[in-house]
């Protein structure tokens, strides 16, 4: 009965094939994938929900994305994608949101020049 080739004790590389590898040949390296920034993740999540919840909230979406870059270039994490989305699409919603109460605003102002809110009635005074 042989015995089964287990690597040696100490072997730096225990999933290495029996005797090594050939001088010169490729050896394998196993390297762990790269945490990603949960900041930028939320960052995403919130401007993206913000489109449809409250348009307010992109403000926040776009911060963290803002916070979650610098961490990003600190650290070397994953994720700077989804930070720039969440800074994209929380300034545009934002940004949207305050022409729509600009908008509104011009309009019941040339509503009320023109006299659109006068009940009709003469109060006496």
């Amino acid at each position: 009965m042989t015995q089964p080739n287990y690597p040696p004790p100490g072997d730096p590389n225990p999933y290495s094939p029996p005797g090594g590898y050939p001088p010169g040949q490729y050896q394998p390296q196993f390297y762990a994938p790269r945490k990603t920034n949960s900041l930028a993740l939320t960052s995403m999540i919130v401007s993206i929900c913000s489109v449809a919840l409250c348009p307010l909230v992109g403000i926040v979406g776009a911060i963290l994305g803002h916070k979650a870059k610098a961490q990003i270039r600190a650290t070397g994490e994953d994720g700077d994608g989804m930070a720039t989305a969440g800074i994209i699409v929380g300034w545009v919603v934002f940004g949207l949101f305050i022409a729509f109460i600009i908008v509104y605003a011009i309009i019941i102002a040339v509503a009320a020049a023109n006299g659109a809110f006068d009940s009709g009635t003469s109060s006496g005074y």
